[in-house]
């Protein structure tokens, strides 16, 4: 797979919604194509936040 240019189209359009959207680094979660959460948080957080969000659902 990464030989191939099947999916270059693709990647190249996650790249420039990445960038778009502000993110500068890895780890970046995106949540409903609302919520973002940067960099490596700790397992208690990331619960806590996808509570929050179910809540808001």
């Amino acid at each position: 797979m990464l030989d191939s240019r099947e999916f270059e189209q693709q990647v190249k359009q996650d790249m420039l919604e990445a960038q778009q959207a502000g993110v500068q680094g890895a780890p970046f979660f995106v949540i409903n194509n609302k919520y973002g959460i940067s960099g490596a948080q700790p397992y208690d957080y990331m619960v806590a936040v996808l509570k929050q969000i179910q809540k808001e659902g």
